[in-house]
């Protein structure tokens, strides 16, 4: 198992992988490969998926050093790299099936802002910029846009001029 996961860190390099996210593969790896030898896994093809599935019941209920719970984004991480090696060792005809191929990682909560800002904060900010120079300019419209129609930052940023209809008085997202 740790051969493998050695095969697929180098792989991962050689495709040009940032190192960021070779160095969070081959820490999630290492501790999927130690949840396996405590359960007298040590090969990969041992491995399978009600393996796997220990694994994400076990980072679910696994709690730091001081006493919380591990966040969904670090579950889905250490699970996506277990797919990712296991997707790469089935590719290269190390293993025949791959355990992890349809597992369903945990899903984000989804929260709204905590802090929104007061009519009266936006116009202060809004006064606050000198009508003289043209980046503030832009910058106004850019700020008087994305409070007035709540549109996403990415989406402002798609925009294109066609996307404005003059005459309705309105911004088309194409894509949200």
């Amino acid at each position: 198992l740790p051969t493998c996961a050695a095969d697929f860190l180098e792989h991962e390099k050689a495709r040009n992988y940032a190192l960021r996210t070779v160095q969070m593969h081959d820490y999630h790896l290492a501790r999927f490969i130690a949840f396996c030898e405590e359960r007298g896994v040590v090969s990969v093809h041992d491995v399978t998926r009600p393996v796997v599935v220990r694994f994400q019941r076990f980072l679910f209920y696994y709690r730091t050093k001081r006493g919380k719970p591990l966040g969904y984004s670090s579950q889905s991480q250490a699970l996506g790299a277990v797919r990712q090696m296991f997707r790469y060792l089935t590719r290269a005809s190390v293993v025949y099936a791959n355990p992890a191929a349809d597992l369903e990682l945990p899903r984000r909560d989804q929260t709204l802002p905590k802090a929104t800002l007061t009519v009266s904060e936006v116009e202060k900010i809004l006064r606050s910029i000198d009508d003289k120079n043209p980046m503030a300019i832009r910058d106004r419209a850019i700020l008087e846009t994305l409070y007035s129609t709540g549109m996403r930052r990415v989406e402002l940023c798609c925009l294109k001029v066609h996307d404005l209809d003059e005459e309705r008085g309105v911004i088309i997202v194409r894509q949200g």
